[in-house]
């Protein structure tokens, strides 16, 4: 029989976290690549304000901010734009021939 591979510390933490969470969500999430991705993404939406928790009697409740997530889609979206013009405007500028060589 194959030995079982060691859980990682991210695998460990986000097993605690995920305890009152369905199996197959705390499969998926306690997994290597689960666990490194919820370790990651987690603190950053968050941040956002897309994600939040709140602790009722010593468990981690976890709510959804739809709206807030499509408003920062939408921020995401316009600077993407503007980052792609403002490479478009750079490429255009060094394809031209310059008068003063």
């Amino acid at each position: 029989m194959p030995k079982k591979k060691k859980k990682t510390y991210a695998q460990q933490a986000v097993g605690l976290a995920t305890m009152g969470m369905p199996a197959p969500v705390q499969g998926v999430l306690s997994s290597r690549w689960g666990a490194t991705i919820a370790i990651i993404a987690v603190p950053i939406l968050i941040g956002l304000g897309i994600l939040s928790v709140n602790w009722v009697n010593g468990m981690p409740q976890f709510s959804f901010n739809r709206d807030r997530a499509v408003e920062v889609g939408r921020e995401v979206e316009t600077r993407a734009i503007k980052a792609a013009q403002l490479i478009e405007q750079q490429r255009q500028q060094q394809q031209q021939p310059s008068q003063w060589r």
